[in-house]
């Protein structure tokens, strides 16, 4: 039978998105500030014609890290050596 636990945190996260989704608008259109000069201004500020550039400038790190995680928990893994970086094998063989 399925695990019921995944179901349930399933609808949890499904519930707390769709009230977020939907009842942010009305928490946002309520901010005083929004509709004022002040905001119109910010506003403008925020969206003028460096948008797109300051967006790009400001998310290009999180794609790097990534990049940066995924090779080092891609890469292979060394184990670390007890006898001093030599390869004990290598020393039975030079003795023959």
């Amino acid at each position: 039978m399925a695990d019921r636990g995944g179901s349930t945190s399933w609808r949890r996260f499904a519930s707390a998105l769709f009230a977020t989704i939907f009842l942010a608008p009305e928490a946002g259109s309520a901010c005083p500030v929004c509709r004022s000069k002040v905001g119109e201004q910010v506003r403008a500020g925020i969206l003028d014609e460096d948008f797109r550039f300051n967006l790009l400038a400001s998310a290009l790190p999180f794609p790097i890290f990534l990049v940066i995680v995924g090779a080092i928990h891609g890469s292979p893994r060394r184990r670390l050596s007890t006898t001093g970086g030599r390869d004990p094998g290598m020393e039975t063989r030079s003795a023959e």
